[in-house]
């Protein structure tokens, strides 16, 4: 089901004011309830769950509609000024972004050392941070 910007802003608003009067139907039932006699508080409690229950489904839409309309938003200059971090694989994840020494094995063995038949060392992205 494809949306459009206003329709997922119409539905939105619809479904948020929809939540807000179940909470206050909750709300006056919840007072209602502590000045009844125990057979109409029974009934009472049935009310009340089903209304819980719309509201979870209400809020559980509202969520969804939202991510929908996250779809139509331009990210910020942040997330384009983000860099992704990179990690060697055959190094300690601790030694990311600073002067690494060098690792004690076979000197034959360096970054481009695919072009002999060896493979070349890995990389691993560690995360999209801000920098």
């Amino acid at each position: 089901m494809q949306l459009s910007q206003g329709q997922i802003l119409a539905e939105l608003a619809q479904r948020e004011e929809r939540a807000k009067n179940i909470v206050a139907q909750i709300e006056e039932l919840e007072a209602r309830r502590k000045n009844v006699q125990p057979q109409d508080a029974i009934a009472i409690g049935l009310e009340l769950d089903d209304l819980r229950g719309e509201l979870s489904f209400e809020k559980s839409r509202i969520s969804w509609l939202r991510a929908q309309l996250a779809r139509f938003e331009i990210p910020g200059k942040g997330v384009a000024m983000a860099r992704t971090r990179v990690q060697r694989a055959d190094r300690p994840e601790g030694w990311a972004r600073k002067a690494k020494p060098k690792p004690k094995r076979d000197t034959k063995t360096t970054l481009r050392s695919g072009v002999r038949g060896k493979p070349p060392v890995k990389f691993v992205i560690l995360a999209s941070a801000r920098v």
